[in-house]
């Protein structure tokens, strides 16, 4: 049986109208307060916080709690507020239609909802898109691109690129022989009598000079007391008692070596009769007279003296036989 409450309305104690308010049974399930305070309060039944719910359902913090206070001008339009509404009741076990229903109703007539509440529908917890991760990549590949242009640019200053020689000239250019010093027949030289000590003659130092078109070998050698002159064509070699070679080539007619004045020094030459020595610029003859080769010859200025009878004395003439 339902209940009735007799009310009266009027002044001075007149009585008025009466009017009668029925408890009907269904009317205790009804929502009380605003959508926003039955959104929060389903919210804090379940035990969920704002910053997990905005992760999940991709709408902004700051968003649902403009819903749960009914701040209106927080929101960024009236549509994506409706749809927010429906997202958000479905998620907390609430009837979606009848929330957003009620809250149309709520905001009927109601201008506070702006346009420019900055919504972002697919929000994401803050971190790096893939817009920014586009654009770091960007980035390195042209620094990386820059590096690598600096670093070719230092290469071809500090050392010229040269261009590859083609593979067809490589196969038709001929090899180069290795230059070689040609073989002489050496004679074992006959030795020379050792002659008897005398004073050699004082070094006069006179120049030698070249032929006819012939040229100075060996100008580096200052005030040399033994000069090689070439009478036709001869390969001439000489060199010290560790191998180190002073000279070795094919010298003409007309050319002069000067021999550095130093012992150790020994000649090898293809023809005997082809060299001439001069002694502290005085011509002291050819090595020999057969165009034979001569093979380590001895440059010490002393053997070389000894050997052409400078500073010698004349050996003493035999007597006349009696007739």
């Amino acid at each position: 049986m339902s209940k009735v409450t007799h009310l009266s309305v009027g002044e001075g104690g007149a009585r008025g109208r009466q009017i009668h308010l029925r408890d009907v049974t269904g009317d205790a399930d009804a929502p009380l307060g605003t959508v926003g305070q039955e959104l929060r309060g389903a919210r804090i039944s379940r035990g969920e916080d704002l910053v997990s719910i905005s992760r999940i359902l991709k709408i902004r913090r700051e968003h649902l709690e403009a819903l749960e206070e009914d701040n209106l001008s927080a929101l960024p339009g009236r549509t994506y507020a409706v749809g927010f509404i429906r997202a958000y009741a479905e998620y907390l076990g609430l009837n979606p239609t009848r929330t957003v229903d009620r809250f149309k109703t709520e905001i009927a007539g109601r201008d506070e909802i702006s346009p420019n509440a900055g919504f972002k529908e697919d929000e994401e917890e803050p971190g790096l898109s893939w817009g920014w991760i586009v654009i770091a990549l960007i980035v390195l590949a042209v620094l990386g691109y820059g590096a690598y242009d600096l670093f070719i640019a230092a290469g071809s200053q500090s050392s010229p690129s040269v261009a590859a020689v083609p593979s067809q000239m490589i196969e038709k250019a001929p090899k180069p022989k290795p230059h070689r010093l040609a073989a002489i027949p050496v004679k074992p030289a006959a030795p020379m009598p050792a002659p008897p000590t005398a004073p050699a003659t004082a070094p006069s130092h006179t120049a030698v000079q070249p032929g006819p078109g012939g040229q100075l070998f060996g100008k580096w050698n200052l005030k040399p007391r033994i000069v090689l002159q070439i009478t036709q064509p001869s390969r001439i070699l000489v060199q010290d008692e560790n191998g180190k070679i002073y000279i070795n080539r094919i010298l003409h007619p007309g050319d002069i070596y000067q021999v550095a004045n130093r012992n150790g020094l020994a000649l090898t030459a293809e023809h005997r009769n082809a060299v001439t020595v001069n002694i502290d610029g005085n011509p002291a003859g050819p090595l020999g007279s057969s165009p034979d080769a001569i093979a380590a010859l001895s440059l010490d200025f002393d053997k070389v003296a000894a050997a052409h009878h400078i500073g010698v004395a004349p050996p003493p003439l035999k007597p006349s036989a009696q007739p």
